[in-house]
């Protein structure tokens, strides 16, 4: 199932990969030993479910289980971490336990290789072709665009490489640059480029001018810093293309990521010191506010969601659509409005022979100030999308057998019942529509841009601020 955990970082994996070395240092444990270390584990790991976990009386719910597992693991009869594991699932379907694994290695395996160079590729028959270029990275700099042929990796030929051949010679962990040979459209030079590595900075932006009047950024996930390069290519489009004046913001099959990010993209367009949104942890909650500036200058937005935009990546244009600073354009989104946190959990004894746990916990439900979440219903567009081109139908968050219920109960506000407002895209439609990298028709964005088109002001009533 999608969704991402919204609050965990990759410093904090990173951080609890490094513990785990300690964790499984020494050898030569008796049994008493090994179990009285995985009882300290499972006994903290419950302490901190019982006072962190947003159900409140999940823990007392759930004693009699809780005292059966403990019984079994004191007598070597479960398999520890599966035991752990299946109990904190019990407590909602995205809590969960694992055993913290350490691998080493220099830097994180999610910057490494074409990443680090801000790309995506896909093989296409023996060819190796640039799918995806990444705002502010080194390929975009250097002007790489989807279709770009790559021959050449450091001056060897692809054609002389297997996949992991090609995996290790790209920012393989030591490298400060690569050389990338570039063969573009049906000429047969290839210009070479010393691409930098960037092994640090995570970059999820992508930037383009559809007609020279409408700027798309597409984000792919919610990334620590994603504002900055909202921020950077709003106004780099500006720059190179005066007519800009209006945007989409593509958050389609965008699982999440950091609820921060989502938070501060809202920000940048949201000229008004309102609460934004409102974290619910158990008894408490805590406002998250907009700071005054819109980078955007007002300028009419739409943002485009589908059944694959979650966690994070439904935060933000419901925020944007709570404070009327945008219209949503698309499909019913996959309803993951609650929040997780992760806890390392070790033995008293630090270098015990049992490595030590990752308990991933939902603390939090994450609502609009009016209260309303999109917790298992997802966000509502305000222009729906229909085309026989769309999965007639996708998982959702309401779905999972132990989904944390929706604060407000989960059904439809007045306001969500009145978005009735549909666009029909089908496979035969005849107007101007916009294709994708695939030479497909896309139906969402072909809608979205059609909502921007029919708007004849620069402040519609739908953009009027709270």
């Amino acid at each position: 199932m999608p969704g991402g955990t919204i609050l965990q970082s990759k410093k904090a994996i990173a951080a609890l990969t490094i513990l785990g070395a300690f964790a499984s240092a020494s050898h030569g444990q008796t049994e008493d030993e090994l179990i009285a270390a995985r009882l300290q584990v499972f006994d903290k790991t419950m302490a901190v479910l019982r006072d962190n976990h947003y159900l409140k009386g999940r823990y007392d719910a759930l004693a009699a289980d809780i005292e059966r597992v403990r019984v079994d693991i004191s007598n070597g009869r479960q398999d520890f971490f599966e035991a752990v594991d299946a109990l904190a699932q019990s407590f909602d379907s995205r809590t969960s336990f694992s055993k913290i694994v350490f691998k080493k290695r220099k830097r994180d395996a999610n910057a490494l290789g074409f990443a680090a160079l801000g790309l995506i590729t896909q093989k296409t028959g023996a060819r190796l072709l640039v799918d995806r270029v990444f705002f502010n990275t080194s390929g975009f700099g250097a002007g790489l665009k989807h279709g770009d042929a790559i021959v050449s990796i450091d001056g060897k030929s692809v054609t002389e490489m297997n996949t992991a051949g090609i995996d290790e010679a790209v920012c393989n962990d030591f490298a400060d640059f690569t050389q990338i040979g570039i063969a573009r459209g049906k000429g047969k030079a290839v210009i070479q480029h010393d691409l930098e590595c960037n092994y640090d900075t995570e970059h999820a932006v992508e930037m383009r001018v559809i007609n020279d009047k409408i700027g798309y950024i597409k984000i792919d996930s919610f990334v620590e810093f994603v504002d900055f390069d909202v921020q950077e290519a709003i106004q780099t489009m500006r720059k190179t293309h005066p007519g800009v004046k209006s945007y989409i913001l593509d958050l389609r099959d965008n699982t999440g990521g950091q609820a921060l990010a989502a938070q501060s993209l809202v920000d940048l367009f949201v000229d008004s010191g309102d609460v934004s949104m409102i974290k619910k942890i158990r008894d408490d909650s805590g406002n998250v506010y907009n700071t005054p500036g819109d980078h955007a200058q007002a300028a009419p937005l739409v943002v485009l969601v589908n059944h694959d935009s979650w966690s994070a990546a439904e935060l933000a244009p419901m925020a944007l659509q709570y404070h009327r600073r945008a219209k949503i354009v698309g499909t019913i989104t996959g309803g993951k409005g609650t929040s997780q946190r992760t806890f390392s959990i070790f033995p008293n004894r630090l270098r015990s022979f049992l490595p030590g746990g990752a308990l991933t916990i939902t603390e939090s439900v994450i609502t609009m100030p009016d209260g309303n979440s999109h917790q298992l219903k997802g966000v509502i567009p305000d222009v729906q999308v229909l085309s026989n081109l769309l999965p007639a139908k996708a998982p959702r968050e309401a779905d999972m057998k132990l989904a944390i219920p929706n604060p407000m109960g989960g059904a439809l506000t007045p306001a969500e019942k009145a978005r009735t407002e549909t666009c029909e895209v089908h496979a035969d439609f005849k107007g101007a529509a916009v294709y994708g990298h695939d030479g497909k028709i896309d139906p969402i964005l072909t809608c979205g841009v059609m909502v921007l088109r029919n708007q004849t002001q620069a402040k519609a009533a739908a953009f009027v601020p709270r």
